[in-house]
């Protein structure tokens, strides 16, 4: 891996704190290792010594930016409330007193982390006036992959380091001509190229959009919103001969913009936010903090993750491309698919032995309602199978993996013609663990699992046993160093 650097150390502040690396640091650490308080511990040393750093912290969701921030949304039960605020329109910073009640938080306050608010063009405008302002700020991903060129100038003009919690979809297929149609409709590109509505740099494949046609007409935009948008900001390429599709990509030169960038996330080698990076050539420097995990006392997840294996599986005649997109949407399956349901049911009803509550499932958004069943139907239930850095699952114990993950082949074949390594076992490993994460297991409480996948019961294993392995190591590892300690610290950066 010409491009990346492993580190491998123990304390968590040495893990994140100022390296003068010129790339992307990784903080790479299986879920509940601390990832996220160590870089709220970054912030808050770096900014008392230098007045000057700004921070930008990226997540995938608007309530964990509120967690972030410390602050209340407007309306508790909605998923997309803005921030709420006092009487003279600040916001407000808060934290719980001993009585569990909210008080204000001098210390969030003074670092002030500020939400972009939604406008009549998104949340773009704000963004860039906060910039501008050198405010701290916090937003998801759906908002940071939305910026715009004039970002870079106003990001350069200041001190700004970037957090990001787990890995932004930097690259992917792009899925929506127009508004109402949301696949790569051919005849539809086809027919923008022939009206020179949109054109493709021969050498770049970079796609351009022209508000007016050859003829000179006007083009209604309203019909093309988002591809209007994503062309704008420089994000379309072309790719196959005759044309196939349209990578979405992310501008890299907007990362370049930043004093620092650093990224928390676990398997970072078989993400496609590593292809993104390999691709645009960024030096990358992996910080590993899953010692972490294994030295601080949590559980073995061998002892943990129970994988429950249902006698009737067998009967299904799975292989290793069963459960995957493609296996659900051919018509041969459809027995097994209803058979498949039944088994869930059991599993649930059955095996898992937690009341519906703390049940929890994923499978393909469009078959859904057609594997929802008896004991889990309630919308609370399910959680999509790429959800990541969400908390609000963690009370589920009950869980069924309905789905064979896969990297979209055509962006596979986009990474490999562009000489990007690509590790496909990994990249569904990590997006499995992450999922399961989300869970109890996450607070070092056993879970029960049905993945009636072959293939991704055979990750999950070998993921389990390659991590007890690691953790054995580690702690072998710490012990040997602390061996003949004799009350004095010699680690670097270690306080006691």
């Amino acid at each position: 891996m010409e491009n990346f650097d492993f580190v491998y150390t123990t304390d968590s502040y040495e893990m994140v704190e100022p390296i003068n690396f010129d790339g992307i640091i990784v903080i790479d650490g299986i879920c509940g290792s601390g990832k996220t308080s160590s870089i709220q511990e970054f912030i808050s040393e770096v900014s008392k010594a230098d007045k000057t750093a700004r921070f930008i912290y990226v997540t995938p969701y608007l309530k964990e930016c509120h967690r972030v921030a410390g602050t209340l949304p407007e309306d508790e039960t909605s998923k997309d409330s803005p921030p709420l605020k006092d009487s003279l329109g600040e916001i407000m910073y808060l934290k719980k007193d001993s009585k569990d009640e909210y008080i204000e938080d001098t210390e969030k306050k003074t670092l002030a982390f500020k939400h972009p608010e939604k406008g009549k063009y998104g949340k773009l405008p704000h963004t860039l006036s906060l910039i501008k302002s050198g405010a701290n700020i916090v937003t998801t991903h759906q908002n940071f992959f939305q910026w715009s060129s004039e970002v870079k100038t106003l990001l350069k003009a200041h001190n700004y380091h970037l957090i990001l919690d787990e890995t932004p979809n930097l690259i992917s297929i792009y899925n929506g001509l127009n508004n109402k149609n949301k696949t790569f409709d051919k005849k539809t590109y086809e027919y923008l190229k022939k009206r020179e509505i949109l054109t493709v740099d021969t050498s770049t494949k970079k796609v351009k959009f022209h508000e007016k046609d050859k003829e000179g007409d006007e083009v209604k935009l309203t019909a093309y919103e988002d591809l209007f948008n994503a062309c704008k900001q420089g994000r379309l390429y072309e790719y196959g001969s005759p044309s196939t599709c349209l990578i979405n990509k992310y501008d890299p030169e907007i990362f370049r913009c930043f004093k620092s960038v650093r990224l928390l996330t676990y398997l970072y080698e078989g993400s496609i936010a590593k292809c993104y990076f390999d691709l645009e050539v960024f030096p990358q420097k992996m910080v590993d903090f899953t010692h972490h995990f294994a030295w601080i006392g949590m559980s073995s997840v061998k002892k943990l993750i129970d994988i429950v294996e249902l006698s009737k599986e067998k009967h299904l005649s799975l292989d290793k491309n069963s459960l995957s997109a493609t296996w659900f949407k051919a018509p041969s399956n459809k027995s097994k698919i209803e058979k498949l349901k039944v088994l869930t049911e059991n599993f649930f009803k059955n095996k898992s032995k937690v009341v519906s509550k703390n049940r929890l499932w994923t499978t393909f958004l469009d078959k859904k309602d057609t594997l929802k069943g008896i004991g889990y139907t309630h919308k609370d239930n399910f959680l999509e199978f790429n959800a990541r850095a969400t908390n609000d699952y963690r009370d589920r114990s009950g869980i069924a993996y309905l789905v064979n993950v896969f990297m979209n082949p055509l962006l596979k074949n986009y990474l490999l013609s562009h000489s990007v390594s690509v590790d496909e076992e990994m990249y569904s490993t990590g997006e499995m663990v992450q999922w399961l994460y989300r869970s109890c297991i996450r607070d070092d409480k056993p879970i029960k699992v049905f993945v009636p996948s072959p293939r991704m019961k055979k990750l999950l294993k070998d993921w389990i046993e390659k991590t007890e392995k690691f953790s054995e190591f580690s702690k072998k590892l710490e012990e040997e160093r602390w061996k003949d300690f004799d009350g004095t610290c010699n680690l670097p950066g270690l306080k006691l």
